[in-house]
């Protein structure tokens, strides 16, 4: 009976241990994704601002 106990709580930490895992890889994959987000954001935002400052002086030229 208690070998059984023994057992059963093996496989269940054994699951808790690859599920814990499995989370972990999740959030370093979803914080590596961030990041690029992040630098394609600001990427974006610097060539918003390029092209209103270029429209801005064509606005003025005119």
């Amino acid at each position: 009976m208690i070998e059984q106990l023994d057992k059963t709580l093996a496989k269940v930490v054994e699951g808790w241990k690859s599920h814990e895992t499995n989370l972990v890889k999740s959030v370093e994959n979803l914080t590596v994704e961030n990041e690029k987000q992040k630098e394609e954001s600001i990427k974006l935002k610097e060539m918003l601002v390029g092209i209103e400052n270029e429209l801005a002086k064509s606005l003025e030229d005119l």
